[in-house]
């Protein structure tokens, strides 16, 4: 059946690469590449991964596609992550929830809060960490996300747990277990017992060390029957490593409760402690669980000193070490990985900022170029313009002063019309009253004559 499921996945991964090789760039394709992103998740190769995340973010850049952008960052955030390139992880993430943000998106906002929050955690920076999770704490009660409240209390109680506030971690635990009995969280139940038996199991080697008997057997007590709690609802569930890691707690618990006992008492409970801490040491084996497979050697080599079997004691120590130090491999492994990708990386972003600058002082020097074209033809326009209006203006005063003329001569003309017209006038009464000189010299004629 699962051979079945693995080819008819493969499939479905094949037509969808397909698919994406033959579309055309629009929404349509990067919604292809985000389901071909899901299916990818517990497949393929990190470079297939990590190409078609880029190729999502890159095309959704393109086409101005913000819920595609901020899904391939948060793909390529969450793939930084599982390889332990926390640096990345965080850019990642802090882009998406920025477009998460300017999309108004609280439900992913609330998730990419909760993804640097478990980030940070793992860096040890606990203060980072809290501030996270009680951001998407608060998304998460206005959305009426029950579920992931009481994740991000189980993340917070966790934080609190490594920083030794285990009063603030079993506040948080107990928070987180309320809601998930409410809503019958299976995995959550097993998961929450598990932490609260833990912080208990603390306590109780606390006690044990300060010589507090009754105080020490209570917290082993309680924390005991949560492991059994947990145990059983894995079960149920068939959660292999959970059901490891129950076996291995509760094998370690038996072990420091008979310290407590007497005789026959002491070795039963040392028998239960061997018995339980082989189931798990064989289940973790079955699937390399190699931490597992550290703690249950752990445990047994601690049962074994304890009754007096060094042999044993010698052989399940060396165990421990052997599981201890692939678990170091592993992690140097992963280590020089992310050293080799950062390199990798900052070698890209070093040719991909040349690339930037040489492109950005080629786009300076064209915009100069532009700008000094465009001022000197701005120059000229406005000497022309200077010109045109100063022609403009030189010949309307020119009309001006031509009208002002016109209107003079006219004036002149209508007074030297007068002028001649008095002086006709004059004359013609002039020669009107006159007497003529004939006249007079007959009239006079006239006169001496007898």
């Amino acid at each position: 059946m699962v051979i079945a499921i693995c080819m008819a996945q493969t499939r479905e991964i094949d037509s969808l690469k397909q698919t994406i090789n033959s579309a055309k760039e629009d929404t349509n394709k990067i919604i292809t590449l985000l389901t071909l992103n899901y299916k990818l998740y517990n497949t393929e190769d990190d470079s297939v991964k990590l190409y078609y995340a880029n190729y999502t973010k890159v095309l959704s850049e393109k086409l101005g596609h913000k819920k595609g952008l901020a899904n391939a960052h948060t793909t390529l955030g969450t793939h930084y992550y599982f390889i332990g390139h926390y640096p990345e992880a965080l850019k990642n993430y802090f882009i998406a929830l920025k477009v998460r943000e300017e999309l108004h998106d609280r439900r992913n906002e609330a998730s990419l809060h909760n993804n640097l929050g478990l980030v940070y955690y793992y860096q040890n920076n606990y203060s980072q960490a809290l501030t996270h999770h009680f951001i998407s704490l608060k998304l998460k009660k206005v959305l009426g996300d029950s579920n992931g409240v009481a994740n991000s209390f189980g993340n917070i109680g966790n934080v609190y747990s490594d920083l030794n506030k285990l009063t603030e971690a079993l506040k948080n635990h107990f928070a987180a277990l309320r809601i998930q009995l409410e809503i019958q969280d299976k995995q959550g139940i097993a998961n929450s017992y598990n932490n609260i038996g833990i912080i208990y199991d603390i306590q109780g080697n606390i006690a044990k060390k300060e010589d507090k008997k009754d105080s020490a057997l209570s917290r082993y007590g309680r924390s005991l029957n949560l492991f059994f709690d947990a145990l059983k609802l894995r079960e149920e569930i068939n959660d292999v490593e959970g059901i490891t890691t129950s076996l291995a707690h509760i094998g370690g618990l038996y072990n420091n409760l008979a310290g407590f006992y007497p005789g026959k008492e002491a070795a039963k409970r040392y028998q239960l402690a061997e018995d339980y801490c082989f189931k798990a040491l064989k289940l973790a084996k079955e699937n390399e669980d190699l931490n597992n497979i550290k703690e249950a050697s752990m445990h047994l080599s601690n049962i074994y000193d304890n009754t007096g079997k060094f042999t044993d004691a010698l052989k399940y120590y060396r165990n421990f070490i052997s599981a201890r130090d692939s678990l170091l491999n592993e992690e140097n492994t992963q280590k020089t990985v992310r050293l080799e990708m950062t390199y990798e990386f900052d070698k890209k972003e070093a040719a991909s900022k040349l690339d930037r600058e040489k492109k950005a002082a080629i786009a300076s020097a064209e915009s100069k170029k532009q700008k000094i074209t465009i001022f000197s033809v701005c120059g000229i326009l406005l000497v022309v313009i200077a010109f045109a209006i100063f022609a403009y203006c030189s010949y309307l005063q020119k009309q001006k002063i031509n009208v002002e003329i016109t209107k003079q001569k006219q004036v002149i003309e209508e007074k030297q019309k007068e002028i001649l017209d008095s002086i006709r006038y004059a004359k013609r009464i002039q020669t009107a009253l006159l007497t003529s000189e004939k006249y007079i010299n007959r009239n006079l004629n006239k006169l001496h004559k007898p």
